[in-house]
């Protein structure tokens, strides 16, 4: 009998022993963060214990590539909205590609203007600039639109429309337009140097020549329809000046045949 009881305790201790090593570890397992091979740090504290959960939160990995399919991942907000969904709440924060030491592209949120940015860069340099709230500009190669062969810095295959308060210039024509005359308009024309209604030649910081294309076309449409103008009425100021030689050229044939007579 002694020996059987002796048999019974070792039994006890052993489950004992075996419940007690099980505590020890889950609250060792409390107390360790656990890392992963990216190197990536989360403590086990704020992982949730229901492993279902934390099962469809697993990233997989088949072959090379890595994916997850288990919901939206959201980087710096806890409730994303979208399949990839980063809060940006400082100036250039955002998602960058890079080759190196340079960037290559980025989408970053601009502080000062609550405004999105896209930047394609080459050699460091940003070729591509598009802001939701500011200048965008491109400084790399030509661009084609229609075309994919571009022969200029903007080849355009198909129409183009500007819109404006005014383009056009038909109020040369309303009665309550003042046309000066042609000797005020070759007057100006020699002094200044350029049609009245044509802007002057501007240049930017570097040099080069520039127009605002509406203007200009609108100051080239209102010379054009006030040289149609001018033509007109020399137009009419020919004919009369033609009735008179006309006449004059009948007098003379009379009085010559008068003076034949």
């Amino acid at each position: 009998m002694k020996k059987l009881k002796i048999t019974l305790l070792s039994k006890a201790t052993l489950t004992f022993l075996s419940l007690l090593l099980i505590i020890m570890a889950i609250a060792h397992a409390a107390s360790v963060p656990y890392t992963f091979n990216s190197g990536t740090t989360a403590k086990s504290s704020e992982m949730n214990d229901n492993l279902s959960y934390l099962a469809e939160r697993v990233w997989e990995k088949s072959s090379d590539n890595l994916y997850y399919n288990a919901g939206n991942i959201g980087i710096g907000v806890t409730d994303p909205t979208y399949k990839l969904h980063v809060m940006s709440t400082q100036n250039s924060d955002g998602l960058v590609v890079s080759n190196g030491d340079s960037l290559v592209a980025s989408i970053v949120y601009s502080g000062s203007t609550t405004a999105g940015e896209l930047n394609l860069m080459y050699k460091g340099s940003e070729n591509i600039h598009i802001s939701s709230n500011g200048s965008s500009y491109f400084n790399g190669g030509n661009i084609g639109i229609g075309t994919s062969d571009p022969q200029g810095s903007l080849d355009v295959y198909g129409s183009i429309y500007q819109r404006g308060s005014q383009l056009y210039a038909d109020y040369v024509f309303e009665p309550a337009y003042r046309l000066e005359s042609i000797e005020e308009h070759r007057d100006y024309m020699l002094r200044e140097k350029h049609l009245k209604a044509v802007p002057k030649a501007k240049k930017d910081s570097k040099g080069r020549e520039i127009i605002e294309y509406g203007g200009h076309l609108k100051g080239m449409l209102e010379e054009l329809e006030k040289a149609h103008i001018y033509i007109s009425d020399l137009n009419e100021l020919i004919k009369e000046q033609q009735k008179a030689i006309t006449l004059l050229q009948k007098e003379i044939r009379e009085l010559k045949t008068e003076s034949l007579n």
